[in-house]
């Protein structure tokens, strides 16, 4: 039996951002302090597990499909040393999972070039913290939860954009 065009097209959508994903993932893990024989798998385990999800038919393993790598990059931050290179490649990785989110194949193909607003204001975030990070003393708190704050409004603006309705009034309000 073969298959049409459009899926075998839709099943393939996603390899760039699923290749990025496992790539940066597998880098993080090489530069945490856990041995790379266990740190490697961790990675491996956890993307890999969202890719078989996301080929999944079911629509709640659809939507649970990210939540296998977001838990071994979490598992993988906890035991990554405070360097910048670590900074970079933790940080790359959540940008990485974005992207492959954004490559759903059970949607129209395109769906990084539609995602670009809100990766863009996440990735902007990104380079604040890890400029801040390099350029200003490690002892410097309250400029530590400043930059947090700045992560978090942006985190919100980001929202916002990708849903302009939520500042809309419901229909029928008078304000």
């Amino acid at each position: 039996m073969t298959e049409t065009p459009l899926r075998s097209s839709r099943r393939s959508a996603g390899l760039g951002a699923t290749t990025v994903l496992v790539t940066v993932v597998v880098l993080f893990s090489l530069v945490t302090e856990l041995a790379w024989f266990i740190a490697v798998p961790i990675a491996l385990v956890g993307a890999f597990a969202s890719v078989a999800l996301r080929r999944s038919r079911g629509a709640a393993s659809l939507e649970l499909a990210a939540a296998p790598s977001v838990v071994a990059v979490g598992a993988l931050a906890g035991v990554a040393p405070a360097t910048p290179i670590a900074a970079l490649l933790g940080g790359g990785s959540a940008l990485a999972i974005l992207a492959w989110l954004a490559e759903d194949p059970t949607r129209a193909p395109g769906g990084l070039r539609r995602a670009r607003p809100t990766i863009l204001v996440a990735a902007l975030a990104f380079a604040v913290a890890w400029g801040s990070a390099l350029l200003l003393p490690p002892a410097a708190g309250a400029i530590g939860i400043a930059g947090a704050l700045l992560v978090v409004a942006l985190v919100l603006i980001a929202a916002v954009l990708g849903r302009p309705r939520l500042l809309q009034a419901p229909p029928g309000s008078t304000v």
